[in-house]
């Protein structure tokens, strides 16, 4: 990663945001916000995207979670950003929720748009902190054995989804 990209991103609320939040939402004391260096109560991290095209039909979003509690602490959500637009401001996020000297885990879907974001946050800003998907029809010495991004099938979809409605309850 640049370390001078990372440590020029910092928190700054946009002051003409007065009546309507903007894209990103905090539920989260940010320590020292006044000084434009704001920063999250230490912890472990993870930003999972969903990624859309950006032509306004549907969002883009990425939610931060503190590991360590569970809590959604964060989200940025877009229906105007192209994939590549939205890395950079992904990979921002994941740095302004960095427990240290690597930034936040990240997690995305990597099925259509979610391509070209791996290109630009794998490829172009070199983050490394990923969730890398497993391909089992593959065998381990394949070079595409494991893959940036996680790549869903209907079948899979069905299976997180319900995973995730009995955890609710």
């Amino acid at each position: 990663y640049d370390k001078t990209v990372k440590k020029a991103w910092k928190f700054q609320p946009d002051p003409e945001e007065t009546h309507y939040p903007g894209p990103l939402s905090i539920w989260c004391d940010m320590h020292d916000v006044e000084s434009g260096s704001g920063r999250p109560p230490l912890g472990d991290y993870i930003v999972s995207c969903d990624i859309s095209f950006g032509t306004g039909a549907s969002y883009s979003v990425a939610s931060v979670i503190n590991r360590n509690t569970g809590e959604k602490v964060a989200q940025f959500k877009t229906n105007r950003m192209s994939p590549q637009k939205f890395a950079e401001q992904v990979f921002g996020l994941c740095w302004l929720f960095s427990p240290g000297e690597r930034g936040a885990f990240l997690i995305w879907e990597a099925n259509g748009p979610g391509n070209t974001f791996k290109q630009k946050v794998f490829d172009e800003l070199a983050y490394r902190n990923v969730f890398y998907d497993t391909d089992t029809t593959k065998a381990e010495s394949h070079p595409d054995y494991r893959t940036p991004g996680c790549h869903t099938t209907p079948d899979s979809k069905n299976e997180m989804l319900t995973q995730y409605r009995e955890a609710l309850s």
